[in-house]
């Protein structure tokens, strides 16, 4: 057996050190736990690159329709000339957007709108992106802002199956293509120009023709016959302002044609749809319902001393000794009557007195529990206030008594009130008035332009010589009388209310010296007229324009057999323009007008005789300005 050599045993050695030092650093310590998944970090989650899809050419002038889904760009190139003056425009229901670059790939303008000058000649590329969803449709357009549409200026070929203007339609407007339901277009306009597009009918069919502003815009829209006649226009009675011309059904097979405006310019879309569309009813305002005021009782508790009685609010007074006193105010006109009580409560020794001292400091009168006649209170009564200013009012009492008490001050022959209730129409209702210097009161619901009696007659034995008034929700007086019947009698004969709400029937003693027994009825003279119920109305034409004195402004509207249409015309300023309509039949016959139904503005309402296009004849009589006109067909 052969030894090995030194320098083998060695590196044997060397090697086993080397072997296990690697294997016990790969050994957890014993205070370590083995790794698992919860120590690994996670992975990033991968993001989708962007594909590329390759690029399409853009031809100026044309509205390119497409769609995209997310994570995809849409390339499109152009060739252009430096100084050439385009605008890039798109349109989607979802947030997509451009980026324009230079051959060189420097990005230029970015959004859904980009408006430049060409810095160079070459090629152009435009990247349609998509963001926040996973499909999209759009349309795009690339015009020139620095010139006409040059395909306008010579009439297209004939092509089968497509339909040629013929050249009357420049007296219209330019040529721009021929439209077909469910394929809208879009296209840029000056406010001076308007464009003109073609639309085949077959008998029978129902069609509805809708342009909308794309931005800032305010579009009008006609519809022509083959004969240039005008079947039908519209201005703002779209969403948003926009024009919509509704329904219209056509009688024959032919090629009719439809006029655009924008009356400042900018970009549009004009869209077809076949089939009858249900009318939306307008936004009708609807009035609060009209809610009677409750009877508010005052509030019963002590005054402070920088407040103020007020008129029929009693306050809780209270002299600790009968060498006590209370001092008061309130507030007096020159001629006022007023009338002042204090009652003393039923567990109470006082014997009240009363002192009311005019501004300039006299006495103005005097009352005790012991010579008003009222039970134990201290009432002075009906006594007319001479000048303005703060009246006092002096609490004491006799034999030095004390006690506790309510005070009341009055304008008119009572000082405090009672809550009755609301007393049926055409019923008598009896009832004991309670108490000297008490107000009885009655609450009656009224409507604008009733017109009620009210009668109150004191029993045969009863000493009372009553008075009634009528008051509004605020408790200012309307109407008063204190013998205008028999005897004495009160009987307020008409009075008639200007506005609904609840009113007040107010009794009392006249000299404020008795309580006793009454009887009240009231009963409704005149009824104010129910309200006619408002119509639920579609707007199908509404209008803003002007016209000057002595001319006329035509605006037509399609109408079916047996609609009942509203028109309303309102000046901006009638101090400038008094507005006449008129409603002209297909035939052009007048069968229908307003002048002045609403103040100066004429509104009036007809029922359409036969299908066919209605105008609207709008002039000032002898006046000019600016209007709205708006046509609504009643559909409940």
């Amino acid at each position: 057996m052969t030894k090995p050599s030194p320098h083998r045993l060695i590196t044997y050695w060397l090697t086993t050190l080397a072997i296990s030092l690697v294997v016990a650093g790969c050994q957890p310590s014993t205070s370590e736990p083995l790794p698992t998944r919860a120590f690994l970090a996670p992975a990033d989650t991968p993001v989708p690159t962007p594909i590329l899809l390759p690029a399409k050419a853009l031809t100026p002038w044309e509205t390119i329709s497409s769609s995209m889904t997310a994570y995809q760009i849409e390339r499109w190139t152009f060739t252009a000339t430096a100084g050439d003056a385009i605008r890039l425009r798109i349109a989607s229901r979802e947030n997509v957007s451009l980026n324009l670059r230079d051959d060189g790939g420097v990005l230029l303008g970015s959004g859904t709108e980009i408006a430049l000058s060409i810095p160079a000649d070459g090629t152009y590329t435009v990247d349609v992106e998509l963001s926040n969803a996973e499909r999209a449709n759009y349309e795009m357009a690339l015009v020139y802002t620095d010139r006409d549409n040059p395909f306008a200026a010579t009439p297209l070929p004939e092509v089968v199956g497509v339909p040629t203007p013929t050249l009357r339609f420049g007296e219209l407007g330019t040529f721009q293509a021929e439209l077909t339901a469910g394929e809208p277009i879009l296209r840029e306009i000056d406010g001076d120009q308007a464009h003109i597009y073609i639309y085949e009918v077959t008998a029978g069919e129902t069609a509805s023709f809708q342009l909308n502003a794309i931005g800032e815009g305010d579009p009008v829209l006609r519809l022509y016959d083959p004969e240039e006649k005008v079947v039908a226009m519209d201005d703002d009675s779209g969403p948003g302002s926009n024009a919509i011309i509704r329904n219209i059904t056509f009688a024959e097979a032919g090629i009719y044609s439809l006029q655009v405006r924008m009356k400042a310019g900018g970009g549009y879309e004009l869209n077809a749809s076949i089939g009858e569309q249900a009318l939306q009813p307008d936004t009708i305002i609807t009035p609060t319902p009209f809610v009677a005021a409750a009877y508010s009782a005052p509030p019963l508790g002590t005054l402070d001393e920088e407040d103020r009685l007020q008129d029929h609010v009693p306050v809780l007074g209270e002299l600790r000794s009968g060498s006590d006193f209370g001092r008061y105010s309130f507030y007096g006109l020159p001629g006022q009557v007023v009338t002042i009580g204090l009652s003393p409560h039923s567990e109470s020794n006082i014997r009240p007195v009363i002192e009311i001292i005019a501004p300039d400091g006299s006495v103005l009168a005097t009352a005790s529990g012991r010579n008003s006649n009222a039970r134990g209170a201290a009432l002075v009564r009906n006594i007319t206030l001479p000048e303005e200013g703060a009246y006092l009012v002096i609490v004491t009492s006799e034999d030095g008594t004390a006690g506790s008490y309510t005070l009341g001050y009055g304008l008119g022959s009572s000082y405090q009130e009672s809550y009755v209730g609301d007393p049926s129409a055409d019923e008598t209702f009896s009832r004991t008035l309670p108490a000297v210097g008490t107000r009885d009161v009655y609450r009656v619901i009224l409507h604008a332009g009733d017109a009620i009696s009210v009668a109150v007659n004191p029993s045969a034995s009863s000493p009372i010589d009553p008075v009634v008034e009528l008051a509004d929700g605020d408790g200012n007086v309307l109407y008063r009388d204190d013998n205008g019947g028999t005897n004495r009698s009160a009987l307020i004969r008409y009075a008639q209310v200007q506005v609904d709400g609840s009113y007040w029937l107010y009794v009392y003693d006249a000299a404020v010296e008795a309580a006793g027994d009454y009887s009240l009825r009231w009963r409704i003279v005149d009824a104010a007229p129910t309200p006619t119920a408002v119509p639920v109305a579609s707007t199908i034409l509404l209008v803003n324009d002007s016209v000057t004195e002595g001319d006329y402004g035509f605006y037509s509207f399609y109408g079916h057999a047996d609609d009942r249409v509203q028109i309303q015309v309102t000046a901006a300023d009638t101090q400038r323009l008094d507005p006449v309509a008129v409603l002209l039949d297909p035939s052009g016959q007048e069968i229908a007008e307003g002048d002045d139904d609403d103040g100066l503005n004429p509104r009036f309402s007809a029922t359409l005789p036969v299908d066919g296009t209605y105008t609207v004849r709008v002039n000032g009589y002898l006046s000019g300005g600016d209007f709205e006109l708006k046509v609504a067909v009643v559909i409940e």
